[in-house]
């Protein structure tokens, strides 16, 4: 997935949504939602009508509720990237110590494997895992 553009980032989706279906009558877990929910229902009431959406309506939240999912993989396919880093970081530290305690080949190697390793192939590996596309900015994780 692709860094959402800084138009949709400013835009609050779960607001939007929430207002949308408010508007039509339907109700919401959010404060001022659910008054302009209540609204709505009794204007439809005194005209005798049930609250519904149309095909228009429905079409334009289930594109709002894409790119809220959109926002959702991206949020998570960065958070997964920082925890790799963190813990990249954190064996290299490790094997430090253990290199200055002992001049152990083998622990020498595994530092060097450890530096080697791309985090962005590790970092799409666990994306396709968890069944999230992988970020296709790779230059993002050093």
């Amino acid at each position: 997935s692709v860094a959402p553009s800084m138009e949709d980032r400013k835009s609050n989706l779960r607001w939007s949504i929430n207002m949308i279906r408010a508007k039509k009558g339907l109700s919401s877990q959010m404060a001022v939602p659910k008054r302009v929910a209540q609204k709505a229902r009794s204007q439809l009431k005194k005209a005798k009508s049930l609250p519904s959406l149309t095909d228009d309506t429905k079409a334009h939240l289930n594109e709002l509720e894409q790119k809220q999912k959109q926002r959702h993989q991206y949020h998570r396919a960065k958070q997964v990237q920082q925890a790799i880093k963190k813990a990249k970081t954190f064996l290299v530290r490790k094997l430090l110590r253990r290199v200055k305690e002992s001049q152990a080949a083998a622990v020498q190697q595994r530092l060097q494997a450890l530096k080697a390793m791309p985090l962005a192939i590790v970092a799409r590996t666990v994306l396709s895992k968890c069944g999230l596309d992988a970020m296709g900015d790779e230059n993002s994780t050093r």
